[in-house]
């Protein structure tokens, strides 16, 4: 069986300046540990040291696997794109 799926939107967060009432929004982490953190799923059982990121090309409809360590403070660099689908398993 397979777990629900969730929709991750990176963290964004809305400053009002007192100075001039304006309204400016600090910007938005695409990055996966980034994301992972900001989205309240990640449990102590989940297995951050094989995260597993899918994405299909548009242009050939071939997907492509990555499975990457998040564990740790030497989360790699990678960059979410639109319609990646991830899957952190259980430990």
């Amino acid at each position: 069986r397979r777990p629900p799926r969730s929709t991750l939107f990176p963290y964004t967060t809305l400053f009002r300046s007192g100075y001039l009432g304006s309204v400016r929004r600090s910007s938005a982490s695409f990055m996966l540990r980034s994301v992972l953190d900001q989205s309240k799923l990640i449990r102590f059982s989940s297995d951050l040291s094989r995260v597993k990121v899918t994405r299909r090309d548009p242009a050939t409809s071939k997907t492509r696997d990555w499975v990457l360590d998040c564990s740790g403070g030497n989360a790699p660099d990678f960059w979410l794109r639109d319609g990646d689908v991830i899957e952190v398993p259980e430990k």
